[in-house]
């Protein structure tokens, strides 16, 4: 898929701990891994595309996700 418009995409720094159950169904890649690595998982339900983690500099990782909407809305949170 090309480059999406920005508000397709919400994105946060992450401070919060990713169960490997999760972490061990995401894809993993890097363009160098001193630089930049990510996971990702493509799920195209629940209103959601996919959801990335990247890390820069083996330090900084953010959480993000891809709306499948072009609105760029996302699912109400239930609960």
């Amino acid at each position: 898929m090309s480059a999406v418009s920005e508000k397709r995409v919400w994105a946060h720094i992450l401070n919060y701990h990713i169960l490997e159950e999760f972490l061990s169904q995401m894809t993993y890649a890097h363009r160098e891994q001193d630089i930049a690595e990510y996971q990702y998982q493509v799920l195209c339900e629940t209103g959601i595309h996919s959801a990335w983690l990247i890390r820069f500099f083996q330090r900084v990782t953010f959480i993000g996700m891809v709306s499948l909407s072009e609105d760029g809305s996302f699912p109400e949170k239930t609960g």
